[in-house]
């Protein structure tokens, strides 16, 4: 398989000069397809059914974005870009560089049930399905600033993970284009629990110590993704199949969407930060596929 992920929900953390326009954004994030691969096993199971296992995962996107101003004039979001306190903090105020990371993964297990249908003339035939699934989604942004007007800087991390769960539902419709042809398109869908999580750590040159936060919720999330497909049949046993797939998840806790903009309490007293945490991201991948089936 070979899936492209969409960009990030807009969050400005950089301005060109003081209240100035954005000059890092976390839209700025582009992924390149990446490959991976799906494993699916069947059994049978009584006529016309089979108890399905499917993985896929180890999809590794990430991509950085830079700004550089030899002026010092880069101010971040933890300032209210340089009006709070005016002129900023020592390691993002009068910054001369600017830098956002951003690294996601995730994994899919499934166990379905299969019911096979055919149809009166055998052309058309295909499947429903239901089963459990478990989606696990990790992700980690950075943004670091660097002053070397100060001569000061920080690293702003961000962790989050989730682990969905619980029940779907789907099916499959196949269609006998000419002997030893088929198309097809493939669906499934569930409303899953998601135990997320954030952990935030911030690292400055006028810090003693790293400053650190978390947080976590139990709530609930969407799953679902469709498959268009073809086959070309060699023989009795084996199959040739390419194909385009569709992934979409919502409810996510997501890095960069946990960035809170609120300096920490070591930075100004009194600054009114607590822990806390968003859970109402996205994500969405579409790529091919090509593969082989084998039956025995």
């Amino acid at each position: 398989m070979w899936l492209q992920r969409d960009g990030e929900r807009n969050i400005n953390l950089a301005s060109q000069g003081i209240a100035g326009p954005a000059a890092l954004s976390t839209n700025q994030f582009r992924f390149n397809q990446q490959p991976s691969f799906r494993f699916t096993a069947w059994l049978q199971f009584r006529s016309m059914g089979n108890l399905e296992f499917t993985y896929y995962g180890l999809f590794h996107h990430a991509d950085q974005v830079q700004v550089n101003d030899p002026t010092n004039n880069l101010f971040s979001a933890l300032s209210n870009f340089g009006t709070r306190p005016f002129g900023g903090f020592a390691e993002e105020g009068n910054a001369a560089y600017m830098r956002e990371e951003l690294s996601s993964t995730f994994d899919n297990f499934e166990i379905n049930y299969r019911r096979h249908w055919q149809g009166p003339n055998c052309r058309l035939q295909g499947s429903w399905l239901m089963g459990i699934r478990y989606f696990k989604f990790d992700e980690d942004f950075d943004f670091v600033s660097v002053s070397t007007f100060n001569s000061a800087q920080l690293r702003y991390h961000v962790n989050a993970t989730n682990s969905l769960v619980g029940p779907q539902t789907g099916g499959d419709c196949w269609i006998c284009i000419v002997p030893g042809i088929r198309a097809g398109v493939e669906g499934k869908a569930g409303i899953f629990g998601n135990h997320s999580s954030q952990g935030t750590r911030l690292t400055a040159t006028s810090l003693a110590t790293p400053y650190t936060e978390s947080a976590g919720s139990n709530d609930v999330a969407f799953v679902g993704d469709t498959s268009l497909y073809m086959t070309y049949r060699v023989n009795y046993q084996l199959n040739l199949k390419i194909g385009y797939n569709f992934l979409f998840v919502d409810g996510l806790t997501l890095a960069a969407e946990n960035f809170n903009p609120t300096p920490p309490n070591v930075f100004v007293s009194g600054a009114g930060r607590v822990p806390r945490l968003n859970d109402n991201g996205n994500v969405f991948y579409s790529g091919a596929s090509f593969g082989v089936e084998y039956n025995w």
